[in-house]
């Protein structure tokens, strides 16, 4: 039987009360921004003003700050509590969902790797059955060959035999990647994302050093997008390619 969500009523709005009064250092709030958009600078005393008129902007500021503290910290106090229980919550919750998602995943990638080795050995079958008829009928026209030159033979007529028929290679089927029949759910990676890891920077080769952590993961996803069911040793040949990593998947 599904179970249904809890509904949780909204908690009303805690008051914290209107602003306190307009500190004494706004009234310099409008003075200061007048003087700074006066301000020029052409000789050396409009260089020192300048400095001037940074230090006393700094000092606003600190002032600025100051005067809003208690308020801030009072709200702070109310605050971190809720945060503090809001993320335990939401941890809680993130944490179940990833494991159902790890849970339905790992089958889903089971149905997919099965639904791809039925493609391609149903793909390697077509093609041995094209080869098995391709040579049948070599053999047949090598027979049909064999009948006509002994004909030939018997009348005088060698000279007048058909060409050999040519029968085209069968070119092997190009590979196709199965479209998944299973979606998860809306903004799931249902993918793994691989994530190279440097185990020895030694050995990492010249072109991705510093290591450059940017064009290393660059190579390791174009280089596994070339399989579509990449096996341990694709794997590893890309770490060797590399040098110096190993990757995982997260």
């Amino acid at each position: 039987m599904k179970q249904e969500i809890a509904v949780i009523p909204k908690t009303l709005p805690v008051e914290i009360g209107a602003l306190p009064p307009r500190p004494v250092w706004d009234e310099h709030l409008d003075a200061y921004q007048e003087r700074v958009a006066g301000y020029k600078c052409e000789s050396a005393e409009d260089f020192r003003r300048g400095k001037e008129l940074s230090q006393d902007g700094v000092r606003l500021k600190k002032q600025v700050f100051d005067s809003y503290e208690p308020l801030v910290d009072a709200i702070k106090a109310i605050l971190n509590p809720v945060y503090e229980s809001r993320s335990k919550a939401t941890i809680a919750i993130e944490n179940s969902v990833r494991i159902v998602d790890a849970t339905y995943t790992a089958w889903k990638r089971e149905q997919d790797r099965l639904a791809q080795e039925k493609a391609d050995a149903e793909r390697r079958e077509r093609d041995r059955q094209r080869e098995e008829a391709r040579q049948a009928e070599i053999k047949r026209q090598e027979e049909l060959r064999a009948q006509q030159a002994a004909t030939a033979a018997e009348y005088g007529e060698e000279d007048e035999l058909p060409r050999p028929v040519v029968i085209p290679e069968i070119i092997p089927s190009r590979p196709v990647t199965i479209k998944s029949e299973f979606t998860g759910r809306k903004g799931l990676r249902t993918k793994p994302k691989p994530v190279a890891k440097i185990v020895d920077p030694d050995k990492v080769e010249r072109r991705y050093c510093s290591p450059d952590m940017v064009r290393i993961n660059a190579e390791v996803k174009s280089s596994l997008a070339l399989f579509s069911n990449p096996s341990l040793r694709d794997i590893q040949a890309i770490e060797i390619k590399v040098g110096g990593i190993v990757i995982s998947f997260e």
